[in-house]
């Protein structure tokens, strides 16, 4: 009986052990299990700004940069107090500029890059400044030795990396892979190993002494998810598992050995959030952010993540403020070792034999042993690594050609374009030469703005002067109509010319006269005058021969005269 019960004693202790243990880990679980990501909105900024910079100072987050409030653009300097959720205005930069960048030394804010204008980032700035939030004053710098905007920056052993960037609008937008250091003790510069690939919009960030550029785009747009990392001891770049989501214009921080990357553009602005472990080269995608934006500011404050305004899908400024509380925990540890058994309780006393010999009353179980301490807990176990990504499906194959639709229809001809308008009348031309007097014929009327011909020698009509001219009519020739309708001007006058009226027929020849007076000279032609001439007509001097014309005479009887006439030019 004694073994009997020693037995069941050590087993009651050990179910009782066994249930402690099993709610203790319930317990660790539960706790593991509520120490999730998360996100929180926060006071926004009261004036929104697009593609700031900002840093964290003394657990406060300072952003500067341009507001959309009013136009043209004005500079802003605000400071966010976490421990109070307010903001406050400070003396902004003197220097309008959006898509510079920024970071935090010595408890000053050192802006870099960007660009001046408010239009289309064609005037890219090198300029550098500090921010003192001690004495609320900014100061400037030596300039970077390369004019950028949109870099990504990092602070390593009190120096400034500055690397990438954008050329901007003038250089036609290309990105660049030059890396360069700004020594604040010695205010200068100096050009490093440049980046394997070139990019703006990237995220920045030094994880134990590395600098880490991470997505980013190339000067035509096309986002990226590579991740490079900077090495200063040996002035070289190395590469690392690209980010599974790439996007350029996003904010990130580094938290505890993880590169936390949120927001950004790749097609469309988002609201992922995916976390880089540098230690295991792994990727793991956490919760999203409230606001899918770009362009905003992001800065570590007691282990959590700020992001603060940016740019909406609109491409309107957002001034929303949102907190991240990274709440990723390793695997449970290992169980802690069972405590020791408890002492056996003292064995109950024999009755005594009863009067007839029965056997005597069992003695009482001995009451349990104390319970031995519980083990401690193992310490939280590290991740594990992130399983390797599928390979990528294969390709399909092509479809079919699709057939080749029916032509369409042949579309009405036009109608006829209207007929062009007449040019203008060309000037009359000088008169021509007079005619020898006709022995009894009448001298021919005179045509319009020429001189008065000469009589015909024989009495024939002599030659026709400038169009209009008419010569002079034989004696017994019947008289001809009328030269050109246009107005008669006075002699050798450069008035314009008026319609060319039809030419009177030829008039029958008359008997040879004398030769008549010497006709009054033609007028003095300007250079460019134009003549018509029959062709026999001599042009006066000066002129040159330039193409011919047909022109139709509206003659007396029936029927009407072609002529070919020639055209002169006053040189």
């Amino acid at each position: 009986m004694a073994t009997f019960r020693v037995i069941r004693s050590h087993t009651v202790r050990r179910a009782w052990v066994s249930a402690a243990i099993s709610c203790a880990l319930m317990i660790l679980s539960t706790s593991l299990a509520s120490a999730q990501d998360s996100w929180t909105s926060l006071a926004s900024d009261p004036v929104p700004k697009f593609s700031p910079a900002g840093g964290a100072i003394n657990g406060k987050l300072y952003v500067s940069g341009y507001s959309t409030a009013t136009f043209p653009y004005v500079m802003h300097l605000n400071v966010y107090d976490p421990a109070l959720n307010t903001w406050a205005a400070l003396t902004p930069s003197s220097l309008g500029r959006a898509y510079a960048d920024a970071a935090v030394i010595n408890g000053k804010l050192y802006v870099v890059g960007g660009c001046t204008n408010n239009s289309d980032c064609s005037f890219v700035t090198n300029a550098l400044e500090v921010y003192d939030p001690g004495t609320n004053a900014w100061s400037t710098l030596a300039p970077m030795p390369t004019r950028r905007l949109d870099p990504a920056v990092g602070v390593m052993n009190g120096k400034l990396y500055v690397v990438g960037g954008n050329l901007g609008a003038l250089s036609g937008y290309p990105s660049i892979t030059t890396t360069e250091v700004y020594d604040p003790a010695a205010n200068s510069w100096t050009t490093l190993a440049p980046m394997p690939t070139d990019r703006r919009g990237a995220v920045g960030a030094v994880i134990d002494g590395l600098f880490y550029v991470v997505g980013g785009a190339h000067g035509n747009g096309a986002a990226v998810g590579t991740v490079e990392v900077y090495d200063p001891a040996a002035n070289s770049w190395s590469s690392r598992a690209n980010m599974p989501t790439f996007r350029r214009e996003a904010a990130g921080g580094a938290i505890s050995g993880h590169l936390y990357v949120v927001g950004g553009y790749t097609s469309m602005t988002v609201t992922t959030n995916e976390s880089y472990d540098a230690g295991n080269d792994a990727w793991t995608e956490l919760a999203a952010a409230l606001t899918p934006r770009y362009g905003a500011v992001a800065a570590v404050i007691n282990s959590k993540l700020y992001v603060v305004d940016g740019y909406l899908q609109n491409a309107s400024a957002t001034g929303a403020n949102e907190v991240y509380t990274a709440g990723i925990a390793g695997p449970p540890g290992p169980r802690g070792t069972i405590g020791a058994q408890g002492a056996t309780g003292a064995q109950g006393l024999t009755g005594a034999t009863g009067a007839t010999g029965a056997q005597g009353a069992e003695g009482l179980i001995g009451p349990p042993g104390a319970q031995g301490p519980m083990g401690a807990t193992g310490s939280q176990g590290v991740a594990g690594p992130m399983g390797a990504i599928g390979a990528a499906g294969a390709t399909g194959a092509q479809g079919p050609q699709g057939l080749i639709g029916p032509a369409g229809a042949t579309g009405a001809q036009g109608e006829a374009g209207p007929t062009g308008a007449q040019g203008p009348p060309g000037p009359i031309g000088p008169t021509g030469e007079q005619g020898s007097t006709g022995a009894t014929g009448a001298q021919g009327v005179a045509g319009p703005m020429g001189a008065i011909g000469a009589t015909g020698a024989t009495g024939a009509q002599g030659p026709q002067g400038l169009i209009g001219s008419a010569g002079a009519q034989g004696l017994t020739g019947a008289q001809g109509a009328a030269g050109l309708t246009g107005a008669i001007g006075a002699t050798g006058a450069s008035g314009a010319q008026g319609p060319q009226g039809p030419i009177g027929s030829t008039g029958v020849p008359g008997a040879t006269g004398a030769t008549g007076p010497q006709g009054t000279p033609g007028p003095d032609w300007p250079v460019g005058s134009i003549l018509l001439l029959t062709p026999e007509a001599v042009p006066p001097p000066g002129f040159m021969l330039i193409g011919t014309v047909n022109q139709t005479i509206n003659a007396p009887g029936p029927g009407n005269t072609n002529l070919r006439l020639r055209v002169y030019v006053k040189q």
